[in-house]
C-alpha cells in the first residue's frame, strides 16, 4: 500500500508538499566531480582546427564538417602558410565569460587529426603553421586566469592524417605516409592522449563518439588511467565503471541532439549510455548535456555567413530549455581563419549573458534547503508572505526549483503548483503544458506560471521515490525562487515569447 506524507511550510506564505511514494527505489548518487560539472551549467565548445580553413570550396554543400567527404582538405603548403593572426585565447575565454561559462572544451582534434598542441606524434599540428605558440597550453591559461574550468575534445573514431575511418584504420592519409596497423594507430592515441594529461587536470574530457571497446580495446581504460576524474562525455568506462555503487561516476549523457533541447521527462540516472531522457532508477547517474550553435547549423566557422545566427530571444529559449530542464548547455564558438571571433557574434554571446542577468537576478522570493521529512510527515518552515500584483492583474511568473541530489539522488516524480486566490487554492500550471512537463525536477527545473493575483504560492509534490539505502531519508530541495516574467520586454526584444517548460 502507498504511503501518504504532506509537509505544511511556507512557499511564499505556505508551501504544501504532499508525497506519495512510488514503487520503486533510487540507488544512483552524483559523484562531487558530478556535483560540480552539474552547478557549471553553462559551458563553451571552442570548435577551431583544421577544418577552419577547409572552405571555401567551389564543391556544394562543402561545409566545414564535410572537407573531407568533398574533397576541400587544405593544401599542406596552406597549412605551413596559416598564420593565425588574430589567435588569442585571452579574447575566447572572456567573451565565454561574458554569457556566463563556468567551462570550456578545446577542440584540440576534431576528426582530421590536426592537433592545437605541438605533439611528438606527427608532423601536422600548431607546429606546421607559421603560429609559434601552443595553443593547448595558452588555453588553459586563459581559462585558469578567468576562473573557468578547462575541457578538451579529442576524437578517437576518425583521424585523417593517420588513415582512421569509423575506428578502423586502412585509409588513405591526408598527407601521406605508410598505412597504420590497428595497433600502431592505438600506440599513436594513446601517446597523444599522454601529452594532454600532461597538460594538467581537466574538468571534462570529450570523446567524439565515444569508443570502441572491440577495434581500439586499449583507448578507454588508458583513457581512465590518465584522467581519473575528469568528467567524460559518452564514455561508457567512466559511467559504467562500477555500477550501482553510489557517488563514482565522472560520465555525462548526451541528450540526443544539437538543438540544445533537453527531452522531458530530464532524470539524471541512466541504465546505458544513450538514453535521451534518462531513467529515474537508473544504476548509474549519468547527468545529460545539451550541445548547440550560435549559428544553424555551423559548429566551424562559415565563411563570414551570419544569415543563420541566432536572435537572443532564440538564445534565451535554448537556455530555458536545457539549464531550466535539468541538464547542461554547451554553445560553440567558431572562431575564423585568423583565431578571431566576428563582432557580431561578440554581441550576440553578450546579449544572451545580459538578458539571464535581467531575467534571473532579481527574486521576488527565494529559499534554500527545505525538506520533506518522510518519518514525521509534516514539518513546517515559516517564510515571509510576499503578494504578487494587484487585484485582477495576471502574474507571469518564472519558478525555478532545485532539488538537493547529494544526499539520496534525484526523487521527485511528479509535481504541481497552486495559488490562494480570493480564499481558495487554484492550479498556477498553465493549461497546455503537458504531464511530462511537470516531471521531475533534478539539479534546475525553470517553468513559466501565469495567474491573477495571488496570497500565496505553494508546491505540490505528488509522488516520489524512495532512497535505497535509506527509505525514511528526506526529500530536500536545495533551492528555489520566483522571478516575475512580466518585465520581459525590457530584457528581450519585443514580441520575444518565453518557453514555459
Amino acid at each position: 500500500m502507498s504511503k501518504f506524507f504532506s509537509l505544511f511550510g511556507a512557499f511564499f506564505c505556505n508551501r504544501v508538499i504532499a508525497i506519495e511514494m512510488l514503487g520503486g527505489t533510487v540507488s544512483a548518487l552524483p559523484s562531487q566531480e558530478q556535483l560540480d560539472w552539474m552547478d557549471y551549467e553553462v559551458g563553451v565548445m571552442i570548435t577551431f582546427n583544421l577544418q577552419t580553413i577547409c572552405v571555401p570550396c567551389d564543391l556544394p554543400n562543402a561545409t566545414a564538417q564535410k572537407c573531407q567527404a568533398f574533397g576541400c582538405i587544405p593544401t599542406l603548403s596552406s597549412l605551413e602558410s596559416w598564420t593565425l593572426e588574430n589567435l588569442s585565447t585571452d579574447s575566447w575565454l572572456d567573451i565565454a565569460k561574458s554569457f556566463h561559462a563556468k567551462y570550456a572544451v578545446l577542440v584540440a582534434d576534431h576528426m582530421s587529426g590536426f592537433s592545437l598542441w605541438p605533439t611528438r606524434v606527427h608532423n601536422y599540428s600548431i607546429s606546421s603553421t607559421r603560429y609559434t605558440g601552443d595553443v593547448v597550453a595558452e588555453f588553459r591559461a586563459s581559462a585558469a586566469a578567468r576562473g573557468i574550468a578547462p575541457g578538451v575534445f579529442y576524437s578517437t573514431h576518425f583521424n585523417w592524417v593517420l588513415g582512421m575511418n569509423d575506428y578502423l584504420v586502412g585509409w588513405p592519409r591526408t598527407y601521406g605516409g605508410p598505412a597504420l596497423s590497428q595497433s600502431e594507430y592505438e600506440d599513436a592515441a594513446i601517446a597523444q592522449l599522454k601529452e594532454l594529461s600532461d597538460y594538467g587536470i581537466w574538468a571534462e574530457l570529450w570523446f567524439d563518439g565515444s569508443f570502441n571497446a572491440s577495434a581500439t580495446p586499449r583507448i578507454p581504460s588508458t583513457v581512465r588511467t590518465l584522467f581519473p576524474d575528469a568528467m567524460c562525455h559518452s564514455c561508457s568506462p567512466f559511467t559504467e565503471a562500477t555500477p550501482g555503487t553510489p557517488g563514482t561516476g565522472r560520465g555525462i549523457r548526451w541528450m540526443g541532439n544539437e538543438e540544445g533541447a533537453m527531452p522531458l521527462p530530464s532524470w539524471a540516472a541512466a541504465d546505458a549510455v544513450g538514453e535521451p531522457t534518462g531513467n529515474p532508477l537508473g544504476i548509474i547517474f549519468d547527468p545529460p548535456s545539451c550541445d548547440t550553435v550560435l549559428e544553424e547549423h555551423y559548429w566551424f566557422y562559415q565563411n563570414g555567413d551570419t544569415d543563420t545566427l541566432r536572435s537572443v530571444c532564440s538564445l534565451v529559449n535554448v537556455y530555458l530549455t536545457s539549464v531550466g530542464r535539468a541538464s547542461n548547455l554547451i554553445l560553440n564558438m567558431a572562431p575564423d581563419a585568423t583565431g578571431k571571433i566576428q563582432d557580431v557574434e561578440v554581441k550576440a554571446y553578450a546579449s544572451l549573458g545580459n538578458a539571464i542577468d535581467c531575467l534571473f537576478n532579481e527574486p521576488i522570493s527565494t529559499w534554500t534547503n527545505v525538506s520533506v521529512s518522510l518519518s514525521n510527515g509534516i514539518a513546517n518552515f515559516p517564510i515571509a508572505p510576499v503578494r504578487c500584483g494587484e487585484p485582477d492583474v495576471v502574474c507571469n511568473l518564472s519558478l525555478v526549483i532545485e532539488e538537493l541530489l547529494s544526499l539520496s539522488g534525484q526523487r521527485i516524480s511528479s509535481w504541481t503548483v497552486e495559488a490562494l486566490v480570493n480564499g481558495a487554492w487554484m492550479s498556477a500550471v498553465l493549461s497546455d503544458m503537458p504531464p511530462e512537463a511537470l516531471t521531475g525536477i533534478g539539479h534546475k527545473r525553470i517553468v513559466g506560471l501565469q495567474i491573477p493575483s495571488f496570497d500565496a504560492l505553494r508546491l505540490r509534490v505528488l509522488s516520489a521515490f524512495t532512497f535505497a539505502t535509506d527509505p525514511t531519508a528526506p526529500i530536500t530541495l536545495r533551492a528555489g525562487a520566483i522571478y516575475n516574467r512580466t518585465s520581459t520586454a525590457k530584457c528581450l526584444p519585443s514580441g520575444c515569447k518565453l518557453v514555459d517548460y
